[in-house]
């Protein structure tokens, strides 16, 4: 987290090839008080 505080922006989308699924995604917002949002579905609408 103290590695993505450090970037311009409100946060990090990160998307991955799945192992069970056909890809999975994460969004970190940590200047914004949410180290990891659990559910995702933000990024998905950008």
């Amino acid at each position: 987290m103290d590695e993505l505080k450090k970037l311009d922006g409100s946060g990090v989308i990160v998307t991955a090839e799945g192992k069970e699924v056909d890809f999975v995604s994460r969004f970190f917002a940590p200047n914004a008080g949410v180290d990891e949002d659990p559910v995702t579905g933000s990024a998905h609408c950008t």
